[in-house]
């Protein structure tokens, strides 16, 4: 708790922590719920892939080797884990993405509007 509470208040202090619209979802549109979603999917899956190469770099287990079903375990605890950081905003990765991205939904529709209106 204490290494999290660090790392949010450093992220506070640089200006990247989490905007209100991402922790309130209350205050969100659809499309916007639709891209935080997505970020923290994205985040999700980059997560899981880096839990996948720190596992493979370790090696295999010398009391209980590799087995199919060990390594089904560890996949599906990887995967519970990758998705509880990125719903928890610890990495900061969905963050980045949907303030990058959420102005091209302005953007979007907008031209969607000038469709409208030319049709």
């Amino acid at each position: 708790m204490n290494i999290s509470l660090n790392f949010d208040i450093g992220l506070m202090a640089t200006g990247y922590a989490a905007d209100k619209n991402m922790t309130d979802p209350s205050l969100l549109t659809p499309k916007e719920v639709r891209l935080r979603k997505a970020c923290q999917g994205f985040e999700a899956i980059i997560t899981r892939r880096l839990f996948a190469a720190m596992r493979k770099s370790t090696g295999d287990d010398p009391i209980f080797g590799r087995s199919f079903a060990k390594e089904m375990y560890e996949s599906m605890q990887d995967d519970i884990i990758a998705t509880k950081i990125s719903r928890n905003n610890h990495s900061g990765l969905a963050d980045v993405l949907y303030r990058q991205l959420s102005p091209t939904l302005a953007a979007t529709s907008t031209t969607a509007s000038r469709v409208d209106e030319v049709a």
